[in-house]
């Protein structure tokens, strides 16, 4: 059964960074929210920031951080997450996984052209 939150805050499912326990809280959209994790008690601070800085890591170890356009192997700081559908176009999906690919620097380049707009054909 899911709780409402009285002050219209968002659920919010998260892993702690201490113990790896799973913790319900809220958020507010665009707003940081403290939450104490129920496991080991620390106080977590969930930003905006920390939810991308963790969908790119999870985009790049779940592509084993190969280029999914040119096969490209490199480390976690030569590859880079992408997202299929743009976070403009479908803000909700933003954190999903499915919309993610890993990418190496220069095709991710390719793909945004030099003035980081996504580019409709390939050339």
């Amino acid at each position: 059964m899911e709780t409402e939150c009285p002050n219209g805050y968002q659920p919010y499912d998260g892993v702690c960074p201490s113990c790896g326990s799973t913790f319900i809280g809220y958020e507010k959209r665009n707003m940081h929210m403290e939450v104490i994790c129920l496991s080991c008690g620390r106080f977590i601070k969930h930003t905006p920031h920390y939810d991308m800085d963790l969908w790119k890591k999870s985009i790049k170890q779940r592509d084993n951080f190969i280029c999914q356009r040119c096969g490209y192997v490199g480390t976690s700081n030569q590859v880079q997450a992408h997202h299929k559908m743009p976070v403009w176009f479908m803000p909700k999906l933003q954190y999903d996984p499915d919309n993610g690919i890993t990418l190496c620097k220069q095709c991710h380049k390719q793909l945004h052209g030099a003035d980081g707009t996504i580019k409709d054909k390939e050339e």
